[in-house]
């Protein structure tokens, strides 16, 4: 492939590994996509005929190669530990990546069922926890899902973090 499309090696020097817990390391999580690729041929394609969220879910549920089972960087060996991608990686993709897609995809086809499937996705993927959303939940506003964590992460960012309080109804009740 380095032949075939004139591709540069990255130096091994510019790979970042400090503060970074193993599963997380470039090498596995790029391991994990290859396998991902491998697996899923036409993986949009299969995205879009998805109905159901497990349908996604199970498109994502990959292991790396076996040679990632005993290394964790290229070329040091470790114990041996299968490294699969989680449930909550797999939310953070369906949030992140299947849903912003497939809703664009629909709007620019002008497919409204494959908005409506994207959204569906956000109703039924888990609700992330993050320090934002823990922060809400202080305050007494609890996020069901992964549509409503989004929605309170967009007014954290446009209302929270620029001091427009007074403009948010959230903003409003608690500060009553």
């Amino acid at each position: 492939m380095r032949a075939k499309f004139n591709l540069l090696t990255m130096p091994a020097e510019r790979w970042k590994f400090m503060r970074m817990r193993p599963s997380n390391f470039p090498t596995i999580r790029l391991a994990q996509m290859a396998q991902l690729i491998h697996k899923n041929g036409c993986l949009f394609s299969k995205i879009r005929a998805a109905k159901a969220t497990a349908e996604v879910k199970a498109l994502f549920d990959v292991a790396a190669s076996d040679y990632w089972e005993t290394h964790w960087r290229l070329g040091v060996a470790t114990e041996p530990k299968p490294k699969h991608l989680g449930d909550t990686t797999i939310d953070v993709l369906i949030i992140n990546a299947v849903t912003p897609l497939l809703f664009c995809y629909g709007k620019l086809h002008k497919d409204e069922s494959v908005c409506e499937t994207a959204m569906q996705f956000l109703e039924d993927t888990e609700a992330e926890d993050n320090a934002v959303i823990r922060h809400y939940a202080q305050c007494g506003i609890k996020a069901e899902n992964a549509m409503q964590t989004q929605a309170l992460l967009h007014l954290y960012n446009m209302y929270c973090k620029r001091k427009r309080c007074l403009e948010c109804r959230i903003g409003n009740v608690l500060m009553r």
